[in-house]
């Protein structure tokens, strides 16, 4: 297979050096990033020389360039679908930041343009690739816990009086609500049923940063049932209320409790409290997943383009994903349980052995 992947990085903000630091160190032998672009111009030339990128451009100049066969939309989130939209138009494939887009019918419509020009879509949350989440799966599936029969799943940020934070980013649900309904989702399959309660006690919230008063578009607290087709139940709580950082998801079984890493990061330790093997388990150094981060859902997609399939980290997965975190709106204020319409495959089990040895053999040549 033809390795490395040539890449081209769409928003050079400041998730796009985490992107890098991987893209350029662990994971080089998958892709090499051969351009960048940003609407600021000399922000793009200065963020390429400080990364080492070979060329600094438009975004209409580094979608004409014919050897970048994937482009990274790593804007921020109310210019995801402008953007992605442009780089299929423009005939490349397309691994995007989360969410696919703010709205659920633009998200939809990417995934057409994909499917009618055969391209491959893919994106964040991608964190279920990483060493945690693919040991938690693992024991799940060996029994570890013996049969898993509900979650409990929590997504807190301390950005109560971030204006910016509620404005862009929709607040926790629609942010870091991604990775955690995308781990959950990894674990047990798609979501089928959301059932949610979402009062709006705090309409609108004083800025901290300038003083001024703003509405509060969607409500900051939510909580929710999710119902899988395996008969499994999660609970989900998504808040940018509390003062700290505390997210977490258990799994609890007839046989014992497994605590996740935190699913917005790729690996981490992992609590086993069950009948036969309590204890904290920390993911293996030996398989590399421990030094892996951002980047990683593109290695993996790069590696689905050569083996001519769709990525882990899919379209369908993130609109999936989307489409849960847009119910669990709806159902709070219809006072209904929303009926989930898509239904993505669940992503395989991934090992990092096929990314590995790409690495190793390009080093070698």
């Amino acid at each position: 297979m033809d390795f490395p992947v040539k890449v081209g990085i769409v928003g050079c903000g400041k998730i796009a050096p985490a992107y890098i630091e991987n893209l350029k160190g662990n994971l080089s032998g998958s892709v090499e990033i051969v351009a960048c672009s940003d609407l600021d111009a000399e922000h793009t030339r200065a963020f390429a020389e400080e990364h080492g990128i070979p060329k600094a451009c438009s975004t209409e100049e580094l979608l004409a360039i014919d050897e970048i066969e994937i482009a990274l939309n790593l804007t921020p989130a109310p210019a995801h679908y402008v953007l992605s939209k442009m780089i299929l138009n423009a005939g490349k494939h397309l691994f995007t930041e989360k969410p696919l887009s703010v709205d659920l019918v633009e998200a939809r419509e990417l995934l057409s343009i994909a499917k009618e020009k055969g391209l491959l879509l893919a994106g964040a949350a991608d964190t279920f690739l990483g060493g945690g989440l693919q040991l938690c799966r693992k024991m799940i599936e060996e029994g570890k816990i013996g049969e898993a029969i509900a979650a409990n799943c929590v997504v807190t940020v301390p950005l109560r009086e971030d204006r910016r934070y509620h404005e862009v980013f929709k607040g926790a649900n629609l942010d870091l609500g991604p990775y955690y309904v995308a781990a959950l989702v990894h674990l047990f399959g798609p979501v089928e049923k959301v059932s949610a309660r979402a009062p709006k006690r705090f309409p609108s919230k004083t800025d901290a940063a300038t003083g001024e008063t703003f509405d509060v578009e969607y409500p900051s607290t939510v909580s929710a049932v999710f119902e899988f087709g395996n008969g499994l139940t999660s609970t989900y709580i998504a808040t940018q209320d509390v003062h700290g950082y505390y997210p977490r998801i258990e799994v609890l079984g007839t046989g014992g409790k497994l605590t996740l890493n935190d699913a917005n990061f790729y690996t981490g330790d992992v609590i086993l409290d069950s009948y036969t093997d309590p204890g904290t388990i920390v993911p293996s150094e030996e398989d590399g997943y421990v030094t892996l981060k951002r980047g990683l859902g593109v290695a993996e997609m790069a590696l689905a383009l050569r083996e001519k399939r769709e990525p882990l980290a899919s379209g369908e997965l993130m609109y999936h994903v989307l489409e849960v975190l847009h119910a669990v709106f709806d159902s709070a204020a219809s006072g209904q349980a929303v009926e989930i319409d898509s239904r993505p495959e669940q992503p395989q089990p991934f090992s990092l052995e096929a990314v590995n040895t790409i690495r190793s053999e390009v080093a070698a040549q």
